[in-house]
């Protein structure tokens, strides 16, 4: 428990944040059953006992269950997705959306992988807490992990949100998909045009199969899926350094 927290006072704020996760699943059509929605409570309730390192943006818990965790549940607008074998949430630092990839498809092997130390230990903290079976966190860069055999085109789904521009995200996400797989990526509308720009990348194998454009509930903001399919393999040489992906970025 936070120091001088009130768990009377933290047991509300939980349930203000599964109420209004639950109605903003319902306003967007999206599914869970009893024992995912039962998990997201579970994360609630260890992010505010969580004394380390602030891992989320949000403050009020309203936001943080729509515009963080239902909002993360946009996945099952994908289609082709049935399938899903394998998963890898690049940047993740609170679990989701990866967390989401695992409770739509239980039966995935889902991986959270993030730098840094104070995010690794959230996550970490969390699957000892509430295990999920098949859920792993790595603490590791993108950039080195993708040259490590054992996960390059290891996956048949990458995801990141927030974790960088576009061009950089996709730089860093295509090497962990496998040929025939999908990098997924949660953008603002702002970046709409941005993503139009490139629809094909071939030094990373991606093509841009679509955008979808859905709303979060009570006018709480526009979002876009961006689904590149991975046609083939990542070129020699790529991902490359981070300064040098950040400075001359594909588009």
């Amino acid at each position: 428990m936070r120091a001088g927290a009130d768990p009377g006072a933290m047991d509300a704020i939980v349930a203000r944040g599964m109420d209004a996760f639950k109605t903003g699943m319902d306003s967007m059509g999206f599914y869970l059953d009893s024992r995912g929605t039962s998990y997201v409570k579970s994360w609630f309730e260890f992010y505010y006992k969580w004394p380390g390192r602030r891992v989320v943006g949000f403050t009020e818990p309203e936001d943080i269950a729509v515009k963080l965790i239902a909002d993360s549940f946009s996945v099952q607008l994908i289609e082709g997705l049935s399938e899903v074998k394998s998963a890898v949430d690049l940047g993740s630092g609170n679990g989701w959306p990866g967390l989401a990839v695992k409770l739509c498809f239980p039966e995935a092997r889902v991986a959270l992988m993030d730098a840094r130390q104070g995010a690794c230990r959230f996550m970490a903290g969390l699957l000892m807490e509430a295990p999920l079976k098949g859920t792993s966190v790595l603490e590791v860069r993108a950039e080195e992990a993708a040259r490590d055999p054992l996960l390059r085109e290891g996956f048949g789904l990458v995801v990141s949100r927030a974790m960088a521009a576009p061009a950089v995200a996709l730089e860093l996400c295509a090497p962990f998909a496998q040929v025939g797989g999908k990098v997924v990526l949660w953008l603002g509308p702002e970046q709409e045009e941005t993503v139009a720009r490139a629809p094909s990348l071939p030094e990373i194998g991606l093509n841009l199969a679509g955008v979808l454009d859905y709303s979060l509930p009570s006018g709480t903001g526009r979002r876009l899926l961006a689904v590149y399919e991975k046609t083939s393999g990542v070129a020699e040489g790529f991902p490359r350094r981070y300064s040098n992906i950040s400075k001359k970025p594909l588009f």
